[in-house]
C-alpha cells in the first residue's frame, strides 16, 4: 500500500506516489508535500508526463483532469496555441515569442522580412503592412513609396 507516516493531525497518511510503490521509508526525513488533497514525499512528487521532480524548492506544479504536471507539460496539453505571423506555423503554448502589435512570432522568425536580419534587444524595427522591417529596408521603402513610419 505504499509508505505511511504520521500526518500533521496525528493520523497516518499514505504517500500517493506510483500507486503505492513508494520506495521511501514511512519515517523518511524527506519533506512531505500536499497536492490534489493527497500527500507526497519530495522525491515522489513528479510530473505525470515527463517525470520531472516537482517537490524541489521553487518548482511550480499545475493540476488539471486529476493530473499533476510541470509548467511545460501543462501548457503543452492545455495551453492556448497560435500561429506565427511570419511563417504561419503553429507556436506551442510553452514557447517563448516576440510580439509586435497583434502579431506573434517564433523567436527565430522575428527578423526583417526582406533581408532576414535578426534583431537584438534594443534594435529598432518597423511594421509596414504587417511586415517587420529593419531600419535600412524601411528607409529604402520610404524613399521609394513615401509611406509614414510606425516605430516599435
Amino acid at each position: 500500500t505504499g509508505c505511511v507516516w504520521e500526518g500533521r493531525g496525528g493520523g497516518r497518511e499514505d504517500c500517493e506516489a506510483h500507486s503505492g510503490e513508494c520506495l521511501f521509508s514511512p519515517f523518511s526525513p524527506l519533506a512531505v508535500f500536499q497536492a490534489l488533497d493527497k500527500y507526497w514525499h519530495e522525491d515522489c512528487l513528479k510530473c505525470a508526463c515527463c517525470d520531472c521532480r516537482l517537490g524541489e524548492v521553487g518548482s511550480t506544479l499545475y493540476t488539471k483532469a486529476n493530473l499533476i504536471l510541470c509548467r511545460r507539460d501543462y501548457l503543452r496539453l492545455f495551453g492556448v496555441t497560435g500561429n506565427c505571423a511570419a511563417c504561419s506555423k503553429l507556436i506551442p503554448a510553452f514557447e517563448m515569442v516576440m510580439r509586435a502589435k497583434d502579431n506573434v512570432y517564433h523567436l527565430d522568425c522575428f527578423a526583417c522580412q526582406l533581408c532576414n536580419q535578426r534583431f537584438c534587444v534594443g534594435d529598432k524595427f518597423f511594421l509596414k503592412n504587417n511586415m517587420i522591417l529593419c531600419q535600412t529596408d524601411y528607409e529604402e521603402g520610404l524613399m521609394k513609396e513615401g509611406y509614414a513610419p510606425q516605430v516599435r
